[in-house]
Parts: C-alpha cells; sequence; structure tokens
C-alpha cells in the first residue's frame, strides 16, 4: 500500500466525511454523536487557526482518503498547547495509517512552536488509548482519559 501524508485542502472535505462519518455512526470511537455535512467540513477547513494543523493519508492505489489527524491550538493565545485527534478509515486499521500521520504531524507542531500536545480519549476506547501511549502520551486525568505529549521532553529524548 502506497500512503501519502499530506495537508488538507478544501477539495478534501468529502473524502475527510468518508472517513469521519462511519467512525461517528459506530459511537465506538469518538465522542462526537452526530455525523458532519460537507458544508460542517469545509467550514472547519476553511476557518482553521494559521497554526492549526490538519493532515490526510491518501492510498495512491485506492485513490481515497484513508486517515486524518489534526492539532488545534487550546487558545486564542497560542501557549504552546494543542488538543490532536486521528481518525482512521475503519478498513484501514492496524496498518499503520495513525503511526504515519502521527509522525508528519508531530514534526510539523515542533516546527510551529507547539510544546505540549494533548488528546482527550472515550475510557471506552481501548485502541485510541493504546494508540496514544505508543506514541509517547501519558495519562494525566481520570474523568475522562486524558493523555498528554510534551514536545520538547520527548526532543531531548532524541
Amino acid at each position: 500500500m502506497k500512503i501519502e501524508i499530506r495537508k488538507v485542502k478544501i477539495k478534501d472535505a468529502q473524502g475527510i466525511l468518508d472517513v469521519l462519518n462511519p467512525i461517528i455512526k459506530t459511537q465506538n470511537f469518538s465522542s462526537m454523536k452526530e455525523e458532519n455535512t460537507l458544508a460542517d467540513q469545509t467550514n472547519f477547513i476553511q476557518n482553521l487557526p494559521s497554526n492549526a494543523i490538519y493532515n490526510l493519508a491518501f492510498d495512491l492505489e485506492n485513490l481515497e482518503i484513508v486517515g486524518i489527524q489534526d492539532i488545534l491550538p487550546q487558545s486564542k493565545n497560542f501557549n504552546g498547547t494543542g488538543e490532536i485527534s486521528t481518525f482512521v478509515n475503519l478498513n484501514y486499521h492496524r496498518q499503520g495509517i495513525g503511526e504515519r500521520l502521527m509522525k508528519a504531524t508531530l514534526r510539523e507542531a515542533k516546527d510551529l512552536g507547539y510544546k505540549k500536545i494533548q488528546a482527550i480519549i472515550r475510557t471506552d476506547n481501548r485502541i485510541a488509548i493504546s494508540f496514544y501511549k505508543k506514541n509517547g502520551f501519558r495519562e494525566m486525568g481520570s474523568e475522562r482519559i486524558f493523555y498528554e505529549l510534551n514536545l520538547l521532553k520527548k526532543a531531548r529524548q532524541n
């Protein structure tokens, strides 16, 4: 499988929905309750803050988006902290898509001055918990599972 990781473009909105909405529909992997519309996704892409990151994984053989990942700054006055979300097409789980997205997205986050990346994960989403732990995130909360990756500390370790 040949996968390209690249920035999201407005023209990708429908392909993103083709990944995102089936995941939302399962109610197993996301806290989102309602499927997104094309207008919702287009608006989201158009209104991303300048220091946001929104990447996708594109399968060059099947010509489809197979994963998406974003990091959004946690405040309007950027303090170096962002919140990450990762979604992989249900038919492409356990094929390294998330790993490839994570590598590219974290590299970009460092370049943009992010210091900490946080992930808020449902307590019953064991797949996501395992994925984020495997990528260096550590548990920080208890009510909802909250994971954090300190990019400055990670850079010193490498």
